[in-house]
């Protein structure tokens, strides 16, 4: 085994990572991760650069649009709370146009916008990629009616809202372009008949543009439904594991934010059940967010600020209910308090940083990885970039849930080495314990041997010594003799009784100190549950639930700590191996001067010729087994003035209880 403090340590044996480990590796694989992930920004695709715009023209006529995508960016030409066609401009239009900002379209409810360009010479097909305007959008090019997503009108009645995101190709007539768009939004607090955010380029390079954007999109959803699909096959196995169930569905929640997984499973949808649909999944999202790590972090967070939390969420669901421009003004507060938890949540989990170990340090790298790239969404969708998009994706909070599902991956797989190497080593110890029962058994039948036939064979010379120095010194006695010849006799006969008697006394004491142990005062009641927390893991592989029943306050019994763990493991690892999909329990509570452990399991069960002779040596069913992990059990438990017994039927399961006399005050602690 090598070990180093600074670069961890790694068992020879079985290859796995021990507790102190070197978290190089780890770094290591969360760098590739990142590298993945935001390296996609820099695959091959066509470069966008964004363009100023000036009062509603752009001149890309010394411009390369073959290895460029230009982002148009700045104010149209913009008539409000006016609806007109290519037609109208050729004509004449009689109020000035006016060229607004962002914000400026807050109260205009309905517009026209105009956009002219000039682009290189020579034939050539152009494409642009945009999202149609908020919330209803009329597009004309060069003077036709390209598309209509919606239909914008002068009332909210008149307009259909509709939203989606589109590539149009077309061919200019002598080197320059007219884009008129008629955009309506009556629907949403957001505020305001924006123009679309245009992406323009030649046909190629506008393809290419899309390609990669659609390929981030899809690895992400792809990445967010198997991290989905894989942890709900997990929970299926057990259903116990609550957190698993809630991981999976926030994979799920995030992977469906995506619009273009929703435009692509519901190319028709209605306008006003999406918006509540995708409000809903953001709600629930979040609040998933919170509780899932509230459950992987047990106390990190404070109960009154998760369930306030909680509760917002749940008002903000219920405001699903009234009109659009209700729930979508509110959203802007829902997410300055989700940016409040998520720093709170963020701070907390730094905190626990110091000594916190591998798991820590994953947890906190993919929380605070998705905490930003969320914020980062907040602060754009109110026009504020923090992050520049990633290969054009502007929503990017399941980017950093991605990376959140890699460092969970990496927190169950530290959380399965460290079960592994509980169970070598409990497994290792088990060996090595029954070898050197097996040992010690062997020498004390040895020396039982020996002090019988010790005994046995002094013992008639010892009485025929006794015998004969009684006889002879009553004979001397009857004659008369004065000497002290029978005082000697009667000493010999005496002596000879003595030792006889202490023979018989030595060999009572090697027989009573034979299994004699340490004895001190052990926490029953951690030990139990630190025994059911590691091998619940272990457990979960095989789909058998274990049950944990303790009893408050358990006092000290009188034992030690390693036999204790050994009886635990070998009862829990007995149930194991007869149980597949079932369910073992582990109880413990204390009557009459003693605690009283019980393990019980739905197995199959043992044999009525073989549960007689279960707990000797030897002894095994036809699952295998070395026969001695009961019989070792036995012995601990005898050693400490306990009982065990095994109680099983065929079919049904098996029971196995013992029990471990309480430490009394001022008895024992002496």
């Amino acid at each position: 085994m090598h070990n180093d403090k600074r670069t961890g340590m790694i068992d020879a044996k079985t290859g796995l990572i021990r507790r102190n480990s070197n978290l190089l590796p780890i770094a290591l694989f969360l760098l590739l991760v990142f590298a993945v992930l935001f390296g996609m920004a820099f695959l091959y695709h066509t470069k966008a650069i964004g363009l100023p715009i000036a009062e509603g023209y752009c001149d890309l006529s010394g411009r390369d649009l073959a290895d460029t995508v230009y982002h148009i960016d700045g104010p149209w030409e913009s008539y409000p709370e006016e609806l007109y066609a290519p037609g109208d401009f050729a004509g004449g239009i009689a109020g000035a146009p006016r060229f607004l900002a962002g914000r400026d379209y807050k109260d205009i409810p309905y517009a026209t916008h105009r956009l002219r360009l000039a682009l290189p010479q020579g034939p050539a097909v152009y494409g642009i990629s945009m999202k149609s305007s908020d919330y209803a959008m009329r597009l004309y090019i060069d003077g036709r009616e390209i598309d209509s997503v919606g239909a914008p009108g002068t009332t909210r009645e008149s307009t259909e809202p509709r939203v989606l995101e589109r590539t149009y190709y077309f061919t200019p007539q002598a080197g320059e372009a007219e884009i008129v768009v008629q955009a309506a939004n009556f629907v949403h607090a957001k505020g305001g008949a924006l123009p679309p955010d245009l992406y323009i380029g030649t046909a190629g390079n506008i393809t290419g543009f899309d390609d990669a954007n659609l390929a981030v999109s899809y690895l992400v959803i792809g990445c967010l439904m198997c991290a989905f699909l894989y942890h709900i096959g997990l929970f299926c196995l057990n259903r116990k594991r609550k957190t698993v169930l809630v991981f999976a569905l926030c994979c799920l929640l995030l992977a469906l934010l995506n619009k273009k997984l929703v435009l692509m499973l519901w190319p028709g949808y209605d306008w006003y059940v999406g918006i509540r649909i995708e409000y809903l999944l953001h709600f629930l999202a979040f609040a998933l967010l919170v509780f899932l790590v509230d459950r992987l972090h047990p106390k990190l967070l404070h109960k009154w600020a998760t369930r306030g939390y909680y509760a917002v969420a749940g008002a903000y669901i219920l405001t699903l209910c009234l009109d659009s421009l209700v729930f979508t003004g509110l959203l802007a507060y829902f997410e300055a308090i989700s940016l409040l938890i998520f720093a709170y949540l963020i701070i907390a989990l730094a905190l626990r940083l110091k000594g916190g170990g591998a798991k820590a340090r994953l947890s906190f790298a993919g929380i605070l990885a998705l905490g930003l790239l969320g914020a980062n969404d907040v602060l754009y969708y109110r026009g504020i970039e923090a992050i520049p998009p990633l290969a054009g994706q502007f929503f990017m909070t399941p980017i950093g849930m991605v990376f959140f599902v890699f460092c969970y991956a990496l927190v169950l797989s530290v959380e399965y080495a460290e079960t592994e190497r509980a169970m070598q080593e409990a497994m290792e110890k088990e060996q090595a314990l029954a070898a050197e029962n097996a040992a010690i058994g062997r020498v004390n039948l040895l020396k039982t041997d020996l002090m019988r036939t010790v005994s046995h064979e002094m013992r008639t010379p010892l009485a025929v010594i006794m015998g004969f120095a009684e006889i002879t010194a009553e004979d001397v006695r009857k004659s008369g003799s004065e000497d002290d010849t029978a005082a000697n006799l009667d000493a010999i006969a005496a002596e000879a009784k003595r030792m006889a008697d202490m023979m018989e006394e030595m060999r009572q004491l090697a027989l009573a100190q034979e299994y004699q142990k340490d004895h001190s005062a052990v926490d029953a009641g951690a030990v139990i549950r630190q025994i059911a927390g590691l091998y619940a893991r272990v457990l979960e592989r095989s789909g058998t639930a274990l049950e944990l029943s303790v009893q408050e306050d358990l006092p000290p019994v009188r034992g030690n700590e390693s036999e204790l763990i050994q009886v635990l493991f070998n009862l829990l690892r007995n149930a194991d191996v007869h149980t597949e999909n079932g369910t073992i329990a582990l109880a413990a509570k204390c009557e009459g001067g003693f605690v009283d452990v019980a393990v019980s399991d739905t197995g199959a069960g043992i044999p009525a010729d073989l549960l007689p002779h279960v707990l000797e040596r030897g002894v095994h069913g036809e699952n295998g087994g070395t026969g001695f992990g009961l019989a070792v059990c036995k012995d601990i438990v005898d050693a400490y003035g306990g009982e065990i017994h095994i109680e099983s039927e065929v079919g049904k399961g098996t029971r196995a209880t013992f029990t471990l006399p309480v430490v009394q005050k001022g008895k024992d602690s002496e």
